[in-house]
């Protein structure tokens, strides 16, 4: 299946999840020389918390399930 863009932001759309910043060309281009761009950084950790958000939201649905 294809990747599908929506303008929407997340709250619109129904997700609850942390949206990421746009990066941009300069940043990528600096951590693919093994520099840390704060932009990069900043999407890792947002990343991160979006997978602990996602595992409690797992947790909770095995819970509620009981």
């Amino acid at each position: 299946m294809a990747a599908r863009i929506d303008h929407r932001s997340y709250k619109e759309q129904g997700i609850d999840l942390i949206p990421t910043i746009h990066e941009g060309y300069v940043a990528r281009d600096m951590e693919q020389k093994g520099q840390t761009a704060e932009r990069c950084e900043i999407n890792r950790d947002i990343n991160a918390a979006n997978i602990q958000l996602s595992a409690l939201e797992h947790q909770q649905s095995l819970f509620t399930r009981l």
